[in-house]
């Protein structure tokens, strides 16, 4: 009858400790997903608000398929243009990332 007492506690002990792990397991995924992953700090940009409208110098420049690109396709429509560098160490990946999830 000890034998089995010891194996019953033995037994108890074991399921206790897996419950209480599994609860605690839960519990940190939970307060993870409730307070979401961390955001990375936003870094200020360098901005400018002009008071006027000013018009654009002819330019001309080749975009990623080699094909001319000049005044003519933004003339008639808002366009936003931001010049991002792969080889920049700090601002130019966060706000590229930040454009491509707009």
């Amino acid at each position: 009858m000890n034998q089995t007492s010891t194996g019953a506690r033995k037994s108890i002990v074991f399921v206790s400790i897996a419950l209480l792990a599994l609860g605690i397991g839960v519990a940190a995924g939970w307060v993870t997903e409730r307070l979401g992953a961390p955001q990375p700090p936003q870094l200020e940009a360098a901005t400018a608000l002009l008071k006027q409208a000013r018009s654009l110098p002819a330019f001309s420049l080749v975009d990623e398929q080699g094909e001319r690109f000049d005044n003519a396709r933004l003339e008639g429509r808002w366009s936003f243009v931001f010049f991002g560098y792969t080889h920049c160490p700090d601002i130019c990946p966060a706000t590229l990332s930040t454009l491509d999830a707009a």
